[in-house]
């Protein structure tokens, strides 16, 4: 048992409980779909997106839905195409105006089978839960912790009840990682752009593996995507599905729900987040992050795959602290990594579970409030604080590792 509290625990226990998780998510999953209520926020919009281009549409600014212009690269075009194709999604429904659509109970969704992209949108977050605990099992995360990954209620509305396009970007990201702890850099290299050309939050993965990627010609995949809208309209193709001036609602903002809606909306506040981002890039950077294993001798190959899964978790997590809103949805992007970045710090458990207990609850709380959104922060705040007092990259988690 003190084994398996421990990141120390054999690799035919740790798998048996990473098993025994992948099939209580399929069986929980299925429960959810089958008892829970969907609610219908953005899948109706992606099908009418993707049947724009289905008619033969390529020009971006030209595509949209009764939600707004498509804002999304040109993977989440291809993707939901082959999701629209598979789902049944009514041509008729998806060409009517916003009004009709909302109005017909035919095409609430399109006209498609939400059911059975409920059981896709299942694929993909057990799909990632595997992909999560290899990182984990990678990171020296202790196994008792992994639970952890299956625990959120908010991940599993997002998955199974919600469709978010959110689910499918990360599923890339991890897959992308884990070849990455293997050594695999060409697979990993078109992993990342593939997740890239989805949703466009792999970028603040960027500063940590950009060189890698761009070293392994990673970029040509994300291109060969998006070709056919360059070809069409390239200025409209990189402004609508990069469009890094886009303007956030404040009522749905999990993270600065304490601010007025003035002050969310400004300039000064744009400046400084971003600002901070690069400030605590730099500082992590020079100080914390590449210090250590990147400048010294080579470390063994599963520090090295350690230390990279461990830097470019916490790349992301820094553009997550400094990012100028959170919707809920955006969870996904942190979520599953959350217990590695706790097991880098040198917070005892307790702390550890805390910090996790609190990010948690902030997204459960609908509509957010300015208590909600001053938890995140806090949270956000103390869990920079503890990757920045940590010796280096997991070093204090695996000194640590066999008394927790």
């Amino acid at each position: 048992m003190s084994r398996f509290l421990s990141s120390s625990a054999s690799s035919r226990s740790a798998a048996l409980f990473g098993c025994l998780l992948l099939a209580g998510e399929t069986g929980l999953g299925l429960l959810i779909i089958h008892r829970a209520r969907y609610t219908e926020i953005d899948w109706k919009a992606y099908m009418q997106e993707v049947q724009a281009v289905a008619d033969g549409e390529r020009d971006y600014t030209a595509i949209g839905a009764n939600t707004g212009p498509l804002v999304y690269p040109a993977g989440f075009v291809w993707l939901y195409l082959g999701l629209h194709r598979l789902t049944g999604a009514d041509p008729d429904c998806c060409r009517l105006p916003p009004t009709e659509v909302s109005e017909s109970a035919r095409c609430v969704s399109g006209g498609g089978d939400v059911r059975t992209a409920q059981y896709i949108g299942l694929g993909v977050s057990v799909a990632t839960l595997a992909l999560v605990l290899r990182v984990y099992r990678a990171c020296g995360v202790p196994p008792w912790a992994w639970a952890l990954a299956c625990g959120s209620y908010r991940v599993h509305s997002l998955y199974l009840l919600r469709l978010f396009n959110d689910g499918p970007a990360m599923l890339l990201l991890f897959a992308f990682l884990a070849a990455y702890a293997r050594r695999s850099y060409a697979a990993g290299a078109l992993l990342f752009s593939a997740a890239l050309s989805v949703k466009m939050n792999a970028l603040l993965f960027a500063p940590a593996l950009a060189l890698l990627t761009l070293r392994e010609c990673g970029w040509a995949g994300a291109v060969a995507t998006a070709w056919p809208f360059l070809r069409a309209n390239a200025a409209g193709y990189l402004g609508r599905a990069f469009e890094l001036s886009r303007a956030f609602e404040h009522r749905w903002s999990v993270n600065w729900a304490m601010l007025s809606p003035a002050a969310f909306g400004s300039a000064a506040l744009a400046r400084g987040l971003l600002a901070a981002h690069l400030c605590l890039l730099l500082a992590f950077a020079h100080w914390r992050l590449l210090g250590g294993a990147v400048r010294g001798p080579l470390p063994p190959r599963d520090d090295a795959a350690r230390h990279a899964l461990q830097v470019a978790l916490s790349c992301n997590f820094i553009g997550i602290a400094a990012a100028r809103s959170l919707h809920y949805q955006f969870y996904l992007y942190y979520f599953h990594s959350l217990p590695v970045l706790l097991w880098m710090t040198p917070f005892p458990p307790a702390l550890r579970l805390a910090l996790w207990i609190g990010i948690e609850g902030a997204y459960n709380v609908y509509p957010p409030t300015a208590s909600s959104s001053t938890l995140l922060q806090l949270c956000h705040v103390a869990l920079l604080l503890g990757l920045w007092l940590a010796r280096e990259p997991g070093g204090d988690a695996k000194a640590k590792a066999k008394t927790t």
